[in-house]
């Protein structure tokens, strides 16, 4: 925010990117309407990754700025295969699922450790889980509770990309819980890998999925709940059950890189953001120091810039105590 203003103040255009979604926590609460009507006021311009990420600008009034909310998605790099890894691939009639996330509440660990019992209630089926976080606790406990959960339940921890990569490609399945996701590279990187992704209808999960693979986005976004999710994981079993041979991790096993490097590969997204900055920048010419100094103090026509510039200060000290407050209860 104070970027944007020092910008605005400069008389320079700016740009404001939201990668994120707001969750409505209390200190996002406690900034979001100042937030919003500062990008409203300093920005000439406002990116959102998906859909859903500018549903939420707007809805906050951001989509207030002179010229729009534009969706650009976030560029994905797909891991370079490497044989380094720190599983196999599954035994013959096995089912592996896997997650790979940070192990929080927001990325829905605790909702995968609810329904690891009755998913492994079926013998033949395994779960991975990749990652480190506060609900590995919890994660732990609820391996610990299915019969033989030691053979079929594992957690690897945190791994390198390139390494947590590998063990997508040795799963079948790859599930992504998560309460909030704004753009979900993670769904990416799964569909990369050929694995069947079992995603919640979340932020911009459904956006991402459907613009990759239509047809599996269309049987596996499902609802953010305890028996959506494993009502997915359940029929997601069933269909690399019934056909093996297209969905049975292995080296040749083809998945949607080409796909995902047409929509969301670094040169494609780099062209589009080239267009909207040219755009942005258009009749903008560079001004004298001097200008710029008088730019700033006229407010560069606007009243309430250097009013809101005054405020950013103490709104992140405000936001700093909030965030201590409301984790220490």
């Amino acid at each position: 925010m104070e970027f944007a203003l020092h910008g605005a103040c400069l008389g320079v255009p700016v740009i404001s990117t939201d990668h994120s979604l707001s969750r409505a926590t209390l200190p996002e609460l406690a900034v979001q309407g100042i937030s919003s009507l500062i990008i409203g006021a300093a920005c000439s311009s406002a990116l959102a990754v998906t859909h859903a990420v500018s549903d939420n600008m707007c809805a906050r009034g951001i989509g207030s700025v002179s010229g729009g909310v534009q969706v650009v998605p976030n560029p994905v790099v797909i891991p370079a295969v490497s044989d380094a890894c720190d599983i196999g691939y599954p035994d013959p009639g096995m089912v592996r699922v896997v997650m790979v996330a940070r192990l929080t509440q927001r990325k829905g660990a605790d909702l995968l450790a609810d329904i690891a019992p009755p998913l492994l209630a079926d013998p033949g089926v395994e779960l991975v889980v990749v990652g480190e976080g506060p609900c590995a606790t919890t994660m732990a406990q609820a391996g610990e509770a299915v019969p033989q959960g030691q053979r079929r339940f594992r957690m690897l921890g945190a791994l390198r990309r390139v390494a947590a990569f590998g063990v997508v490609r040795r799963s079948h399945i790859m599930v992504v819980p998560s309460l909030t996701e704004a753009f979900g590279i993670v769904i990416c990187e799964a569909l990369a890998a050929g694995a069947v992704v079992v995603a919640t209808d979340v932020g911009g999960a459904r956006d991402v999925y459907e613009s990759v693979a239509p047809d599996l986005a269309s049987q596996f976004i499902v609802p953010c709940s305890r028996e959506g999710v494993l009502d997915g994981l359940q029929r997601a079993v069933a269909l690399c059950r019934a056909a093996p041979e297209k969905y049975r991790p292995s080296p040749s096993r083809r998945g949607y890189r080409r796909e995902i490097a047409s929509l969301y590969g670094v040169e494609t997204v780099g062209q589009r953001l080239e267009r909207l900055y040219a755009k942005t920048v258009d009749g903008f010419t560079p001004h004298s120091l001097w200008s710029m100094l008088a730019s700033v103090w006229r407010g560069n026509g606007h009243p309430r810039v250097l009013f809101y510039q005054c405020l950013v200060s103490l709104c992140i000290l405000c936001n700093a105590c909030l965030m201590v407050l409301s984790g220490g209860l």
